[in-house]
């Protein structure tokens, strides 16, 4: 079926509707005016159209169950119209408890196929009612709005652009430009980031040197406390010293030492000092050690037999049992037992006695004879060291005289005029200024070009890259403005505008909202004339938007002092209330009465 762009009503026929419980019709023209006190069904008229077409209420409520008159068990309403060329249709919409049946042009058709070849409820409610579209949230009114705006393609768009936006869009391609504008913007954030974090790391490198140059300072400070504690000893070290003439003494003791070493009085000194050492470290040996040793072991044996006897001699008793034949004691037995062991007794200390006695006189011949071998190694130590005196006596420089010489110089040239305190300063200092120096050398030599050469070449990528994302982004909000042109062209009104994006004051991002304004005003600022006069410049928005001409019902006209019918170019109705006036029903300047009952 050919879609139906144009809706006229002809006849409204109602039963069982609201306040009508009995059926009746009212016949409309191309302007028509609605009259009557509160409550006579002025808007039933508008109800009924919209439940006739889609089940719902003026204000697309889903409230079938409430539009039937509470004194009918369900209702029917019947709207006959004529579309764009002038076919007369009929459409009815019964409702009997939960049941609903739709019915147009005699045939039963589903609510899918009245939404294909008319249009859907929201664009029907749009057109019939001047408050619908201000009532819808964000999201449902920009879906209905883009749904019925023409397709402003990416060419007309970038063709609207100057050269210098086009061109950072180039090779782009441009499907959902809010979603670009956000992620570029996150780009530029991430760059920002990035370059952030890399200054702080170059601040971090020039802090270290900085640091390092001050340790440096400091350093090199203490180097010079040192280096001039060195060089006042070093001053006074060799002070009035002529250290060629010490190093050629040196040199002439070396060669007279080395040929006094091989002369035959060094010989005969070197065969005396070995005699002399070998005296000294003469041991004396023992010959009676080890017989010492065997009377050890024979008292030690001696000692253990004599207390086992005692032990037993202690715990003998008349009727006990003899420790050596296990016989029980009587008092004689006991008697010659404890006589046995008593005997035994006497023998082992004699025995003991006679040992230690001769351990004694062992020990004396022992003295004695290591007495002797002191005496003797006493004299020869003597007689050896006074022979090697001798000869080193009849000796002009002898070995060990010139070798302490040799000693001597060397300690001179070594520590100079310096005490052994001074010397241990000196040694102390240039331990220490070496240690400075070897620290300064490290800290000068440690470098931190490459490293800032490498993150200045990073951070120069991180710029081309935010210089790019920028250029991309001032383009793309250009991009947004000219389609915003484009767009606003097609929602253009006498005095209503229709906002779809706004920027966010922080991040300067595009979003989504839905705001009317009317005359420069805020709608929900409006009084109620001004809202229909709003309302109906939506209507006719919604109109040419979708090349739909249906009727408009207008409530409340009481409100509005003045129509600019020149405006309205569709069927109009003017629901007007009249205090106390009964339901009245005017086409084209004709009053028309309720007809009889639709057959």
């Amino acid at each position: 079926m050919e879609q139906i762009t144009e809706i006229s009503i002809k006849e409204i026929s109602l039963s069982g509707f609201r306040n009508q419980k009995e059926p009746v019709s009212f016949a409309l023209g191309d302007v028509n005016c609605v009259t009557g006190h509160n409550g006579t069904g002025k808007t039933t008229l508008a109800h009924a159209v919209a439940f006739a077409f889609y089940g719902v209420t003026y204000f697309g409520e889903q409230k079938a169950d409430r539009l039937i008159s509470s004194e009918s068990a369900g209702c029917e309403v019947k709207v006959d119209f004529t579309d764009q060329n002038g076919v007369l249709h009929s459409l009815i919409r019964r409702r009997f408890g939960s049941k609903t049946e739709l019915i147009f042009d005699s045939f039963s058709v589903r609510q899918e196929e009245i939404n294909r070849f008319i249009c859907d409820k929201d664009t029907f409610l749009c057109i019939l009612n001047p408050f619908y579209l201000t009532s819808f949230g964000e999201a449902k009114g920009r879906e209905l709005l883009f749904r019925n705006l023409k397709t402003v393609s990416s060419e007309q768009i970038l063709s609207a652009m100057s050269d210098s936006f086009k061109k950072p869009l180039e090779g782009l391609n441009i499907t959902e430009p809010a979603e670009m504008l956000s992620d570029y913007r996150a780009g530029i954030r991430r760059c920002d980031e990035q370059l952030r974090i890399l200054e702080a790391k170059r601040a971090t490198l020039r802090e270290t040197v900085q640091a390092n140059n001050a340790e440096c300072d400091k350093l090199n400070e203490q180097a010079e406390v040192s280096a001039a504690t060195v060089h006042i000893l070093k001053e006074k070290q060799f002070e009035g010293l002529n250290l060629e003439d010490f190093r050629k003494r040196r040199e002439q003791l070396s060669e007279k030492l080395t040929s006094a070493v091989n002369s035959p009085t060094a010989v005969k000194a070197a065969a005396l000092e070995e005699r002399l050492k070998a005296a000294r470290e003469r041991e004396y040996v023992s010959k009676f050690s080890g017989e010492i040793a065997k009377l050890d072991t024979e008292l030690t044996s001696l000692k253990g037999r004599y207390s086992a006897l005692k032990q037993k001699l202690e715990g003998l008793k008349p009727g006990s049992k003899c420790p050596t034949c296990s016989v029980t004691l009587t008092d004689e037995l006991y008697t010659c037992a404890a006589a046995d062991i008593a005997s035994e007794l006497h023998k082992v200390i004699d025995s003991a006695n006679g040992l230690a006695e001769t351990k004694k006189e062992m020990l004396e011949t022992e003295q004695k004879a290591k007495q002797t071998f002191d005496r003797f190694k006493k004299d020869d130590t003597e007689k050896l060291s006074a022979e090697l005196d001798e000869l080193r006596r009849t000796e002009d420089d002898s070995p060990e005289i010139m070798q302490r010489e040799i000693e001597e110089i060397d300690m001179l040239l070594s520590r100079g005029l310096l005490s052994d305190e001074e010397f241990s300063e000196l040694e102390s200092e240039e331990r220490s200024l070496a240690g400075l120096d070897a620290q300064i050398k490290k800290l000068r030599e440690y470098s931190v070009d490459a490293q800032i050469t490498a993150l200045n070449e990073q951070a120069a990528a991180f710029e081309n890259d935010k210089r790019r994302y920028t250029e991309i982004l001032a383009s793309l909000e250009e991009y947004v403005s000219k389609r915003t042109e484009l767009l606003a062209e097609e929602l253009k009104m006498p005095n209503v505008s229709i906002t779809l994006f706004e920027p966010v004051k922080t991040t300067g991002e595009l979003k989504s909202v839905f705001r009317f304004t009317y005359k420069g005003r805020n709608y929900a600022a409006l009084s109620l004339s001004e809202r229909t006069a709003a309302g109906l410049e939506l209507c006719a928005l919604m109109r040419r938007l979708t090349g739909l001409n249906f009727p408009v019902f207008i409530d409340n006209t009481e409100s509005v002092a003045h129509f600019d019918m020149s405006s309205l170019s569709c069927q109009t109705v003017f629901l007007r209330m009249v205090k106390n006036a009964p339901l009245s029903v005017k086409s084209m300047n004709q009053a028309t009465e309720p007809l009889k009952k639709a057959s």
